[in-house]
């Protein structure tokens, strides 16, 4: 699991019940969730920030992950 997440620090990772993904938490209460479809071959990426810029960070920083980037 990364240490961070668009500069921040992940404060803890949670594996999903379903086993199909993770969910980041950042200190200030922001998240970042990565798990499999399982209606379709791909992988979705969600996310809740506290500020805008933040957000559009973790979304760029999810696909990065996906792709291994």
């Amino acid at each position: 699991a990364p240490a961070t997440l668009a500069g921040a620090a992940v404060a803890r990772t949670v594996a999903l019940d379903t086993n199909d993904g993770f969910k980041f938490f950042l200190d200030d209460g922001s998240w970042l969730l990565v798990r499999t479809s399982g209606t379709e071959p791909l992988v979705r990426v969600y996310t809740e920030a506290t500020r805008a810029d933040l957000r559009d960070e973790l979304v760029l920083t999810g696909e990065r992950l996906v792709r291994g980037g």
